[in-house]
C-alpha cells in the first residue's frame, strides 16, 4: 500500500475548486498531517507535471480538462498519481 505524503487535484482551471476546503477539513477532522491541494496545470504541461509527480509519494485526482480520456495526455499515470 502507497501512503502518500502529498494529496492533489490536477486541472486548468481549478483554483475555484471547493475540494482542498472540503478534503482539507475531512483530513483535518480526522488529525492527518496531509493537505490535499490543488495544482493548475495546462493541458501542455500535463506530461511534466505527471512525470515530476510520479517520482514522489503523491496521491489524487483529476478535474476537468485532464479527466483521463479527455486530456489526450500520452503520459500514464502511475501507481503513486490515482486518478
Amino acid at each position: 500500500m502507497i501512503h502518500p505524503e502529498r494529496l492533489v487535484l490536477i486541472g486548468h482551471p481549478v483554483s475555484q475548486s471547493l475540494s482542498p476546503s472540503m478534503h482539507n477539513a475531512a483530513l483535518e477532522a480526522k488529525g492527518a498531517s496531509l493537505r490535499y491541494e490543488a495544482i493548475d496545470v495546462a493541458p501542455d504541461d500535463l506530461d511534466a507535471t505527471l512525470a515530476a509527480l510520479s517520482r514522489t509519494k503523491c496521491g489524487g485526482n483529476f478535474t476537468i480538462p485532464h479527466t483521463p480520456g479527455q486530456s489526450g495526455s500520452d503520459q500514464p499515470v502511475g501507481d503513486h498519481v490515482i486518478s
